[in-house]
């Protein structure tokens, strides 16, 4: 019973990602990894959204509720094969080559990595400080009380601890296994996690291909996914890995539109940095720095159409974010709301930590234990395979990645905490928001050497 609860689970996730990707990009022919990375991803993200709005509506996550998605996606998958809209997996078999035999060593390496992930998720239940007292503090409120009942909780300051303003499109994610099993279950709750790391390989996959050869594309997908910082977060059940994958989604198709021009590119990206922004509170920074990078790409030099869908990107955004903002508008904040303290003087005052926050930031960028020689590689890359700078989305690509360190050095300044203090207990984790982005340019780097 509760293998078939989860199997139905996943497929309606599945179900509502595929129905999404099809009417994104209806009737084109893509590869069954693709398919099925994105369709995971997309799946995720909009069914966080969907609970959040039945929440909002009265309804809790219920057995009820995800049958009506389902027969809902369904319905929309039925209406897309009838017009013939439905995207196509490539089913061909590309038989492995001769001198690409050693592929299987990085292949074995990710199966193993996914066997530790699994072990870690689903065989312990929550432990993890923030996990625990965050993420599924969160499940459990949103499993016995909807939104629109406007619960305690949320109000509650003595509760200020667990983050009462934090997104909460995991939270929700984690109240629809609940909901579907009929009863709160830590261990399996973390089944989440599980698949927020299958979508992140597969849609790295395909991202590292979009240049590379497979060989090389396996290579790196390793580096990623086999890296000790992915494999521990991701099996401890917070939202870090999740944000990692909207965000390092929303920047590949942000990076592929402005070297193909296809808007259904643009689409994809701006659904992936609402989902980063209905994640974590820094995916909404991170979002818009994704709208200033585009905007900034459509004025230098200036082209009046990619202005016009850079205002579609922003407009997509802020209608899937919205809700939230509305929502949430009331809540009691902490002394950790940064947005609200990040400013230019207070940047200006708290200065003198720069250095202490710019030592820290590369000690860790050679800490190997953690980051393997990702961050190591990127920097080599960017030396040594210069001919890749001539490339709009590798440029973006270099923008994006430093608005993102940019945004988050600035919080460290301005933290109310002992700077020291927050930069130990944090910097093993955050820069994996960040590593997808690595990844992708220390590939398309590399892709520039066969030019």
């Amino acid at each position: 019973m509760v293998s078939a609860s989860l199997a139905c689970y996943v497929a309606v996730m599945l179900s509502i990602g595929y129905a999404t990707l099809s009417a994104i990009y209806g009737g084109a022919k893509r590869g069954l990894v693709e398919v099925v990375g994105l369709s995971l991803a997309l799946g995720a993200g909009n069914m966080g959204l969907l609970l959040f709005f039945a929440s909002l509506a009265g309804f809790v996550p219920s057995r009820p509720l995800f049958a009506c998605l389902g027969a809902g996606a369904g319905i929309v998958i039925f209406i897309l094969w009838r017009f013939g809209r439905l995207v196509r997996p490539s089913l061909a078999f590309q038989r492995i080559g001769r001198g690409e035999w050693w592929c299987v060593i990085p292949a074995l390496l990710l199966g193993c990595s996914f066997v530790a992930v699994a072990l870690h998720a689903l065989a312990i239940p929550l432990y993890e400080w923030d996990a625990f007292c965050i993420w599924g503090l969160k499940a459990k409120v949103l499993i016995n009380e909807s939104l629109r009942s406007n619960p305690s909780y949320f109000h509650d300051r003595s509760l200020e601890w667990s983050h009462l303003t934090y997104p909460l499109l995991l939270p929700f994610l984690t109240s629809g296994i609940y909901g579907v099993l009929g009863c709160v279950d830590d261990r399996l709750g973390k089944l989440v996690p599980v698949l927020i790391y299958i979508a992140m390989s597969l849609v790295i996959y395909s991202a590292l291909r979009w240049k590379l050869s497979r060989p090389r594309a396996l290579c790196l997908l390793a580096l990623q996914m086999a890296m000790p910082s992915t494999i521990w977060w991701a099996g401890s059940g917070n939202a870090d890995l999740a944000l990692a994958l909207f965000h390092g989604a929303a920047v590949f198709f942000l990076a592929r539109w402005l070297e193909e021009d296809d808007g259904r590119d643009l689409l994809l990206s701006a659904l992936f940095a609402a989902f980063a922004a209905f994640t974590k509170n820094e995916g909404q920074a991170l979002a818009l720095a994704d709208g200033a990078v585009l905007l900034l790409f459509s004025l230098l030099p200036f082209n009046r159409l990619r202005l016009a869908r850079t205002g579609l990107f922003a407009a997509v955004v802020a209608a899937l974010a919205l809700p939230w903002f509305l929502w949430s508008r009331g809540l009691p904040h902490t002394d950790e709301n940064y947005s609200a303290r990040i400013s230019l003087a207070a940047i200006v005052s708290n200065l003198p930590k720069a250095g202490i926050v710019a030592r820290e930031f590369a000690a860790q960028a050679v800490t190997v234990r953690q980051w393997g020689f990702v961050w190591v590689l990127l920097a080599l890359s960017g030396v040594f395979c210069r001919r890749a700078w001539r490339r709009a989305c590798v440029r973006a690509l270099w923008a994006l990645l430093a608005a993102q360190l940019a945004i988050y050095a600035a919080v460290y300044l301005v933290t109310s905490w002992d700077v020291e203090e927050l930069l130990r207990v944090t910097l093993d984790r955050v820069p994996l928001h960040a590593t997808p982005l690595a990844i992708l340019l220390i590939g398309y780097h590399w892709a520039s050497t066969a030019e």
